[in-house]
């Protein structure tokens, strides 16, 4: 987000991931949405990932939710009141949970994402922002 302009009006967010693969059930189909929450800055104060984060209180929760696109891709459009947190010119992290915990199967299911320093770019997750200029 550094690139942005002081002055861009903010009209569209949206969070893209790409699976990497599925071990077990899909989760999609058995733990309901996947959800986005944000934090401004870092969710315990370290913008590496830590156990913390799970617990960590963010800006907003619950600010969009994944539905399947195409080519392996997962988009969540953001809701207008997380646009304010999206911090222009430091760090924003998400948080993705489902909103069931465990299918109570006794199974792993895992949904797996590339993460932002996977080997090929073009499988990084992005941040789409659509601005105008006043």
């Amino acid at each position: 987000t550094q690139g942005l302009p002081d002055n861009a009006v903010i009209v569209r967010v949206a969070l893209r991931i790409k699976t990497a693969g599925i071990i077990g059930t899909d989760p999609f189909t058995t733990h309901g949405f996947l959800k986005v929450d944000v934090k401004t800055g870092a969710f315990h104060d370290n913008p590496l990932l830590e156990r913390w984060d799970f617990h960590a209180i963010g800006s907003q929760g619950s600010v969009g939710r994944f539905r399947v696109g195409e080519n392996g891709w997962y988009r969540a459009p953001l809701k207008a009141a997380a646009f304010s947190t999206i911090d222009r010119v430091g760090r924003t992290q998400f948080r993705l949970r489902f909103g069931i915990d465990d299918d109570d199967d006794g199974a792993a299911d895992i949904l797996e994402f590339f993460s932002g320093n996977a080997a090929n770019a073009a499988d990084r997750p992005e941040l789409v922002i659509t601005y105008y200029l006043p």
